[in-house]
């Protein structure tokens, strides 16, 4: 009988052991696409166009909080404990819109301006690959004034240097750049 107890209590205590044992739920990492310089725009008050860059489109499947990877031709998967500062549409707009700014070109970027010309940018993939890429793909249409509209898609891909989001935001955020850089060069300002 002695015996009988001793197991029983013994047991019930490795049971309340093991359901006391807490799970170790991995720490959330919130990514944004800002760059590391936070100073003003040089010269911004000298520039001598405004251009508008309206919000930015993104296709649904990537319009999530979390980050994605694409991991087949037919299909991606979430990250869990990887998710966006705020939403993708306007992370995106606000590093495409800094990195147009700091190009040096003659032209200030804003969010509204009354008769100017202004960009739409479309995206349809921003994500990391099981392949050791990132891809960022759309395209971009360039409205003027009295001028039909001018529709240029675009596809840029980087290698990831190492593994993990952060890399992938890194990359992402230079893909960024290359479109800004690009579209310097398409309005010629």
């Amino acid at each position: 009988m002695k015996y009988r107890n001793f197991i029983l209590l013994s047991l019930c205590c490795l049971l309340s052991a093991c359901a006391s044992t807490a799970k170790t739920v991995p720490h959330t990492k919130t990514y944004v696409l800002d760059s590391d310089q936070l100073s003003p725009y040089s010269n911004a008050n000298s520039r001598e166009i405004a251009i508008q860059l309206n919000s930015v489109r993104v296709a649904n499947y990537i319009d999530r909080k979390a980050l994605i990877t694409r991991i087949s031709t037919q299909q991606v998967t979430v990250a869990r404990y990887h998710v966006w500062g705020e939403k993708l549409p306007a992370l995106i707009h606000r590093a495409l819109k800094d990195e147009l700014n700091r190009s040096g070109s003659n032209a200030l970027f804003v969010d509204r301006c009354q008769s100017c010309v202004s960009v739409s940018v479309t995206v349809d993939h921003f994500y990391p690959t099981d392949k050791g890429k990132v891809v960022f793909a759309g395209s971009y249409t360039i409205h003027q004034n009295n001028k039909a509209n001018t529709t240029v898609p675009f596809l840029y891909e980087d290698n990831l240097a190492e593994d993990g989001y952060q890399e992938s935001v890194y990359r992402l955020r230079g893909l960024l750049i290359r479109l800004a850089s690009n579209l310097v060069t398409i309005l010629e300002v």
